[in-house]
């Protein structure tokens, strides 16, 4: 079969009824069912390297797009290809990509204006902490090249005014790009500064007051792409092992000093003769 023909064969089964009746159960009702069907395989049809991949996950993107309340136009969200390794083999699959605009939408409906920029060598940039956190960030003069993007930064106002900012170097950016299944290639090699706002923005996002009822949704949006990364654990360091401490050298140390009176000598031989009115001791806890 022709490259052409199973594309038109995968965009006849989004086309079906049967498709069409998953995508508008989960629809709001403000997105047509038929206009998302048909921005779907638009989709597909501008990016046949998408029918190469696990026919099933390409389905399946599809359907979280819907469940997501977005587009898959490249502008509110993509279909993506990457690599994963089953057993001894490389399979090409399908992700689901919110992206910038549409994680922006999706907070629009918790009252929030969202907003996300690059800053580079060239600009003005200076961002004040304390009681008044502030954020001021000019651009050089036009004519002049504003050079490497060096960090990004996202700001969010809610319906009374009140700013929630988060803002990121390029070396932790970076972090999240060498993560990434597609670190070379697909959106991180397209669309650099696009995923870097977009990270700066979901880490804003997962600071803001979600309140309203449906908020577990959009944290399901902005974290819908982290099957295509590999985060490593931190390293945790190890405490060197502490001394066990006997209730009896604890006793022995927190007794007051004293002067041996001469011709006197006790001894206790064991934990029984404690009295039991003294204070309990962790044994756990470093002395």
């Amino acid at each position: 079969m022709s490259q052409l023909a199973t594309i038109n064969q995968v965009c006849q089964v989004i086309a079906t009824d049967s498709q069409k009746a998953k995508y508008k159960a989960v629809l709001p009702s403000n997105i047509n069912v038929d206009a998302f069907a048909r921005t779907a395989i638009t989709a597909i049809q501008n990016n046949p390297s998408l029918i190469d991949a696990d026919r099933d996950s390409l389905y399946t993107a599809v359907q979280l797009a819907a469940q997501d309340n977005l587009l898959p136009n490249g502008r509110e969200g993509a279909l993506v290809v990457f690599s994963t390794k089953q057993g001894d083999k490389w399979i090409k699959k399908v992700q689901w990509m919110p992206m910038v605009a549409g994680i922006i939408k999706r907070l629009a409906e918790f009252g929030f204006s969202v907003e996300g920029y690059a800053v580079c060598e060239n600009d003005t940039f200076e961002y004040q902490l304390g009681d008044n956190p502030t954020i001021t960030h000019t651009l050089p003069k036009f004519g002049t090249p504003r050079g490497q993007a060096i960090g990004y930064y996202a700001v969010a106002t809610d319906t009374q005014g009140k700013k929630y900012r988060a803002i990121m170097e390029r070396s932790e950016i970076e972090k999240i790009r060498q993560a990434s299944k597609s670190k070379d290639s697909g959106p991180w090699q397209s669309w650099y500064d696009e995923m870097a706002i977009k990270s700066v923005i979901k880490r804003l996002a997962k600071r803001l007051p979600l309140y309203k009822e449906g908020a577990d949704s959009v944290l399901g949006v902005i974290d819908r792409d982290n099957d295509m990364y590999e985060y490593q654990p931190a390293p945790t360091e190890t405490a060197p092992a502490q001394p066990r401490v006997t209730r009896l050298a604890a006793v022995a140390s927190q007794a007051p000093k004293q002067a041996p009176i001469e011709g006197e000598y006790s001894e206790v031989a064991d934990d029984s003769q404690v009295p039991d009115d003294l204070p309990p001791v962790d044994n756990d806890s470093p002395i």
